[in-house]
């Protein structure tokens, strides 16, 4: 089973080189790497050609900027226009986080035991930086999924495996991200559960190190927009 790994890329250039080259150097072999680059204003884009140009394997490509804070540009620029025809899954690996060489190979091995079942994957993160523990998130139903939303968004993103049909099926594209800032991937969860769609919480840590730093745009987008969970949450309560 192919997937596309993705890398979104917004001002990442201490960063970027060692995502990139974590997510080549993958021991699952059937895979691709593609990274997008959103507008960046400092070296990232050049730093991102000089790696191509010095290792290679990776497909590039470049959007323009238009929703702060999110990654709807780049990720459905590389889904559209990008993606192999033959990859079954795909994530969005984030361009200041790096991965174990076996993460993706772990990531299977859950999906592999009910791949009819287990569409929709999320692993615990490993903090590197600032913080240095793992946050994991364990819920056994939609319902209690749905319990744990209403008080925080209960997914860690960047760790999602997705199956190819979420992007054919349209959902991906059903929030307006100019209303929900950086917080438009919450709002899609919202959409996932309301359709009874599952994202597996995989029990334990698989490979997934999440970088803390001051420039990360989850900072900005709570200083920015600081009232927009909770708009999200009134959403759904209202509904569920």
């Amino acid at each position: 089973m192919k997937i596309s790994i993705i890398i979104p890329v917004y001002n990442a250039e201490g960063y970027i080189e060692q995502c990139i080259l974590s997510a080549l150097e993958q021991n699952y072999l059937d895979k691709e790497i593609i990274v997008v680059d959103n507008e960046s204003t400092d070296d990232s884009y050049q730093t991102i050609l000089n790696l191509n140009n010095k290792v290679g394997g990776f497909k590039i490509g470049q959007t323009e900027n238009i929703y702060k804070y999110s990654w709807k540009e780049p990720t459905q620029y590389a889904l559209s226009n990008l993606m192999a025809k033959d990859s079954e899954y795909f994530m969005f690996l984030a361009a200041d986080d790096f991965l174990e060489k076996d993460f993706i190979s772990n990531c299977f091995d859950i999906i592999n035991k009910a791949p009819d079942k287990i569409k929709l994957l999320q692993s615990p993160i490993r903090f590197c930086g600032a913080w240095q523990h793992d946050q994991k998130y364990d819920y056994k139903s939609i319902e209690e999924f749905k319990q744990q939303f209403l008080m925080r968004c209960p997914v860690n993103t960047p760790t999602i495996i997705w199956h190819r049909s979420f992007y054919e099926s349209g959902i991906m594209n059903r929030v307006d991200s100019n209303l929900y800032a950086g917080a438009d991937d919450y709002m899609l969860y919202g959409h996932l559960a309301n359709d009874n769609n599952f994202i597996y919480p995989a029990p334990k840590w698989l490979g997934y190190n999440y970088r803390i730093h001051d420039s990360q745009a989850t900072w900005g987008m709570h200083k920015d927009y600081g009232g927009v969970d909770a708009k999200i949450q009134e959403f759904w309560r209202k509904r569920w």
